[in-house]
């Protein structure tokens, strides 16, 4: 499996890129994050860029349920997942503390089961489709979660590398930042 971290001190942000997509998709959001002092985890999902097709690997949502449970036994802190499209409700598996989805996509769901962790959804309000798909995925939430749509019809990903990404990435780091652990001074 190919991945990428960028390291940091207390919480983790896993990155989890759309189906067909790979872990290049994130822009400057995993150096925003960093800079604000995550640990942030990027991955190539099995068959997707540089990761190998596993012809034996579980299906896309205990593969990132038993990765998160790698990531907490291997780092102190909570686990923060981002995800994009059709992968966003497979996070609720991650047993994330908080989900920042990007234009999700619920109708693609596969096996996933709700959680009460705080969400955060992202979309390009200018497609009518991916803002449809987007107020599904809020009104299935079990938990809070608040929705934010930007006047493009770039979604998803393209969201990090458009016209509004200063404000995406500064709206990511600003709702993550309200779960943090409070790491306590020696």
């Amino acid at each position: 499996m190919r991945g990428l971290h960028w390291p940091g001190d207390g919480d983790t942000v896993l990155l989890v890129h759309d189906l067909g997509a790979d872990l290049d998709c994130w822009a400057d959001l995993p150096c925003a994050l960093q800079t604000d002092g995550y640990r942030v985890v990027a991955i190539d999902l099995p068959g997707h860029g540089l990761s190998d097709d596993w012809t034996t690997a579980p299906n896309t949502a205990d593969f990132l349920s038993a990765l998160t449970t790698d990531l907490v036994a291997r780092w102190p802190g909570r686990i923060f997942a981002v995800g994009v499209g059709g992968i966003v409700p497979l996070l609720d598996r991650t047993g994330a503390a908080a989900i920042v989805a990007l234009g999700p996509q619920p109708a693609l769901e596969d096996g996933a089961v709700g959680s009460h962790a705080p969400t955060l959804i992202l979309v390009g309000g200018s497609d009518p489709q991916a803002a449809a798909a987007a107020n599904r995925y809020f009104r299935d939430r079990r938990g809070w979660a608040v929705s934010s749509s930007f006047g493009n019809a770039q979604n998803g990903a393209g969201l990090l590398s458009g016209p509004w990404s200063g404000h995406v990435i500064e709206q990511i780091v600003a709702f993550l930042r309200d779960y943090r652990t409070q790491v306590k001074e020696p």
